[in-house]
């Protein structure tokens, strides 16, 4: 499942394949789009969320299976695209994900800026968030578009 920010005058998702897959930010969103189908995952799945350069990964026993992309600006953290693997949807990995990127984000000291869709959604119903949350701008859309197509 994908969770992109369609950008004004856009037609595309942010972080679609072609943009995401060419970056370092974006490096892993086709193998999480298409990687290896899970058969009946099990309750017992062991989930890790893990930082790396723009972007934090949440892997099922030691798989990556969703990320969520983002661009640091100053002290703001611009979200711009969460996915999950379709064969892990609807386990609550996308949640935890997000979680646990708002918390290590609050721990840095940073603002938040929800372009992504679902992050915006996520705090939008998680208040403990309301703190660190800024609106999405102008500005920051347009680093976003620049940084993707940068990324191109």
């Amino acid at each position: 499942m994908r969770w992109g920010a369609a950008m004004p005058g856009s037609s595309r998702a942010a972080g679609s394949s072609r943009a995401a897959g060419s970056s370092h930010a974006g490096a892993g969103v086709d193998a999480v789009r298409n990687g290896p189908v899970a058969v009946g995952v099990r309750p017992d799945m062991e989930t890790t969320v893990r930082q790396g350069t723009g972007r934090y990964e949440i892997a099922a026993d030691g798989k990556v299976v969703g990320v969520a992309l983002y661009l640091d600006d100053g002290g703001r953290r611009i979200f711009f695209h969460t996915e999950v693997a379709d064969a892990y949807e609807g386990q609550g990995l996308a949640g935890k994900l997000v979680r646990q990127a708002l918390e290590e984000t609050r721990t840095q000291g940073l603002r938040v800026v929800p372009v992504c869709p679902y992050v915006k959604g996520y705090v939008e119903r998680h208040h403990e968030y309301d703190d660190i949350v800024d609106p999405v701008t102008d500005e920051a859309v347009q680093l976003v578009r620049e940084h993707q197509a940068a990324a191109r």
